[in-house]
């Protein structure tokens, strides 16, 4: 028997793959080469605004997201960022990684993309497919690349930004993964062999 697909949960869905959306869009932002327009949107507080409203989605547990976002204003209040420094803390990771990162993050993006068509056209069935391909696709290709880029720029010196920016990208893995990698990162053994559950 063909199941009937439920408007209201194929538009919730929608909303929430949206909101995913825009908030890989920000964390591809952070990991891409920096321009004076991301300076100015850092200094004037507006990436971490949109950051808090796109997680809102997630209720209580956007919560989680406050220490960083406070971090990263913290920063732009106190001491502010220049494109210079960004650039100079941003060329000491390693092109090769960045380079595997932003393929990684536009790959994941792309499906996101067809997955909200998908609900947007009641398609649940190939919805729900392209969600566990996505599955597969942040834990074999995003974990990585991302928790590499994230050791890297925890350990340059050059843009104290990055290191605040850093706090929140690890709550977007850790929220997309379901694994803690805040924890790690706390104790400062967030390395690119975590493997936490």
């Amino acid at each position: 028997m063909t199941q009937i697909p439920n408007p209201d949960v194929a538009k919730l869905m929608a909303g929430i793959v949206e909101n995913r959306t825009r908030t890989w869009s920000l964390v591809n932002e952070v990991v891409s080469r920096p321009d004076q327009q991301m300076v100015e949107r850092l200094n004037s507080g507006d990436w971490v605004a949109d950051m808090q409203d796109a997680v809102q989605w997630l209720g209580d547990a956007a919560e989680r997201f406050v220490p960083g976002l406070e971090a990263v204003t913290h920063v732009a209040e106190t001491t502010g960022t220049t494109l210079a420094d960004v650039t100079a803390g941003f060329d000491a990771i390693s092109a090769r990684e960045r380079a595997s990162l932003t393929a990684v993050i536009s790959d994941l993006l792309g499906q996101l993309a067809a997955e909200e068509r998908a609900w947007s056209q009641g398609d649940d069935e190939y919805a729900k497919t392209l969600r566990l391909a996505q599955h597969d696709q942040l834990h074999k290709r995003m974990v990585p690349a991302l928790q590499q880029w994230c050791y890297d720029a925890l350990n340059q010196q050059a843009a104290p930004v990055l290191a605040a920016l850093v706090k929140v990208v690890v709550i977007v893995l850790s929220m997309e993964t379901g694994r803690d990698f805040e924890r790690a990162m706390e104790g400062r053994g967030f390395r690119i062999t975590d493997d936490l559950r």
